[in-house]
C-alpha cells in the first residue's frame, strides 16, 4: 500500500501518518517535499521510504533506514535501533550467572527480565489523578494521542503512577452505577490492564488496523487501564540506548514492561471498597483541595473488584501479560494475542530473527543475548511460565502467520499447556486460538476477548 502526498492532503493531519508508519514526521516538511511515497506493511516497526526527502523530519523513528543513516550519519535514533548487544555487552558486565535450572521459576525470570537487583526496591503505587488534568484546556496529550472515547457511554480519568507514568482508565457509565465515591461489594466491577505491541510512535492509541481494545473493554461493562509503555509513543524518550545508559546491567526494558503493569495492578488494587481504599498502602498523602483536586479525581474511577484483576495484551504487550501474571498472584488470569515463539527452539537462523529480535532488534530482553549459540540453555520457556498460571483462566491467540512466531512451536506448547490445566482439573480454563492469517488485533480479536472475559469473569472464582 503506498501513502501519497495527494493521501495527506485528504487526510489534514499528521496523526494519521503517525497510525500509518509509527514515524513522527513533520506535516510542514512533508508539504515542502516534492514527492513522497511511504510504503508500509501491517506489522513492522519501521517505515520504507523512496523518494526524497528530509531525514531530519525523521529524529524519533524507529527505522534503521540505509537511506536515513547514508544520508545524515549524525542522526542519533533514540529507539533499539541505535541499540547494539555487543556495545551492552561489554559495557555492563560482568552479569551474574543465570540461577541453577532447580531454582524458583521465579528467581530465574527475575535473572533474565534484569529484576534481579535489590537495591532497586519495589514500591506500592497507590496512583495519583493529574489535577491539570480536569480542565479541558490541558488535556492536550489526550486529545494529540487520539485517547478520548469517541463513544457517549465510556468516561475516562487520566492519573499517573509508578515512576510518574501517565495511564487513563475507561469504564461504562452506562453499566457502572455510582454511590457517591466508593461502590459497595454489589457494585465492584472486573477491570483489565491492556498491554499494547510494538508500536514505538503511537504507545496504547491503536495503529496498523487495530481495534481501540481499552474502550472496548469499557463498552462491556470492564474498567480498562491503558498507558505507554517505557520507550513507546510518550515515553519513547524513555527508551533505546537512553534506558540502558541510565540503568546499565541493572534493568531491562522487559523487566520494567513488567514492573509497571504490576504498578496498575496496585492502582487497581486500591480501587475497591471503602475498607480496601482506606488501606494504609492506599493513601497518597495528597489533601484533596478545589484547586488540586488529587485524589477526589481517582475516586471518579468505579470500584474494582480484587479478585478480578486481568492482564491482556497483544504481541509485545501479550508478553509482558504473560510474564507478570506469572510475578503476581493477585492478577486473576491473561488473555495473549501473538504473544511469543518458544525461546528455546527459536535460533537466529529462523524466519522471526530468533531471540535476536528480543535481545537486539528491539533491545528488550538483553540477557537472551548470552544464549544466542545455545537457545536450549534459556534459564526457563513458556510453557513452564504460562503453566505456573494454572489453573486461572488464560488465553492464548497465535495467528498461524505471525511473522515473530514459529506456529507449530507454539501449537506443542499450547499441547502441553493444555495438559497441566487437565491435570488440575481445569481443562476449561486453558483457551488456545490458533486461526489461519496474519496477527493484527481488529474488532474481531476485541469481541473473542471480551467474550472470554465475560465468560471467566462470570464462572471462574
Amino acid at each position: 500500500m503506498a501513502l501519497t502526498m495527494s493521501t495527506l492532503t485528504s487526510t489534514g493531519s499528521m496523526f494519521s501518518l503517525v497510525r500509518a508508519c509509527h514515524c513522527w514526521v513533520s506535516h510542514s516538511r512533508l508539504q515542502e517535499t516534492p514527492h513522497i511515497d511511504l510504503t508500509f506493511v501491517r506489522k513492522p516497526t519501521f517505515c520504507a521510504l523512496a523518494g526524497r526527502i528530509d531525514t531530519s523530519a525523521f529524529p524519533l523513528a524507529w527505522a534503521g533506514s540505509s537511506m536515513l543513516t547514508e544520508e545524515d550519519p549524525s542522526i542519533q535514533m533514540i529507539t533499539p535501533s541505535a541499540f547494539k548487544w555487543d556495545v551492552w555487552n561489554a559495557t555492563t558486565g560482568p552479569h551474574p550467572a543465570p540461577p541453577a535450572s532447580d531454582t524458583t521459576l521465579e528467581d530465574r525470570v527475575r535473572w533474565l527480565l534484569q529484576l534481579d537487583n535489590t537495591s532497586e526496591a519495589t514500591v506500592f503505587s497507590a496512583g495519583s489523578s493529574y489535577s491539570e488534568q480536569q480542565a479541558p484546556g490541558f488535556l492536550y496529550p489526550t486529545v494529540m494521542m487520539d485517547r478520548i472515547p469517541t463513544s457517549s457511554s465510556v468516561q475516562y480519568q487520566t492519573f499517573s503512577f509508578g515512576d510518574y507514568i501517565t495511564a487513563i482508565a475507561y469504564w461504562n457509565n452506562a453499566t457502572v452505577a455510582t454511590k457517591g465515591n466508593v461502590r459497595s461489594n454489589n457494585d465492584l466491577k472486573p477491570a483489565v490492564v491492556w498491554l499494547h505491541p510494538y508500536s514505538y510512535a503511537t504507545g496504547f492509541t491503536p495503529s496498523y488496523g487495530c481495534d481501540t481494545v481499552h474502550t472496548k473493554l469499557a463498552e462491556a461493562g470492564y474498567v480498562s487501564i491503558a498507558f505507554d509503555q517505557v520507550g513507546f509513543g510518550m515515553r519513547i524518550l524513555e527508551g533505546g540506548n537512553t534506558f540502558y545508559a541510565r540503568h546499565g546491567r541493572r534493568a531491562s526494558l522487559f523487566g520494567h514492561m513488567v514492573r509497571d503493569a504490576r504498578a496498575a495492578v496496585d492502582v487497581l488494587s486500591c480501587l475497591g471498597d471503602a475498607e480496601s481504599r482506606a488501606a494504609p498502602q492506599c493513601g497518597t498523602g495528597e489533601t484533596p483541595g478545589s484547586t488540586y483536586p488529587a485524589q477526589t479525581a481517582l475516586r471518579n474511577i468505579p470500584g474494582v473488584d480484587p479478585n478480578r484483576i486481568y492482564v491482556a495484551g497483544y504481541s509485545l504487550g501479550g508478553n509482558v501479560a504473560l510474564h507478570a501474571a506469572a510475578l503476581d498472584d493477585r492478577i486473576a488470569g491473561a488473555a495473549a494475542f501473538a504473544a511469543f515463539t518458544p525461546f528455546r527452539s527459536d535460533s537466529n537462523d529462523r524466519p522471526t530473527l530468533g531471540l535476536r529480535r528480543l535481545y537486539d532488534l528491539h533491545a528488550v530482553i538483553p540477557r537472551l543475548g548470552f544464549f544466542a549459540g545455545d537457545t536450549t540453555a534459556v534459564p526457563y520457556d513458556y510453557d513452564e511460565l504460562i503453566g505456573s498460571l494454572a489453573p486461572k483462566p488464560v488465553l492464548i491467540h497465535s495467528p498461524k502467520d505471525d511473522r515473530d512466531a514459529t506456529a507449530a512451536d507454539v501449537a506443542a506448547c499450547a499441547d502441553k499447556l493444555a495438559e497441566k490445566w487437565s491435570s488440575a482439573g481445569a481443562a476449561s480454563n486453558f483457551t488456545f486460538q490458533a486461526p489461519p492469517g496474519e496477527t493484527v488485533m481488529s474488532t474481531i480479536e476485541s469481541a473473542l476477548l471480551v467474550a472470554w472475559l465475560d465468560n471467566v469473569t462470570s464462572t471462574w472464582q
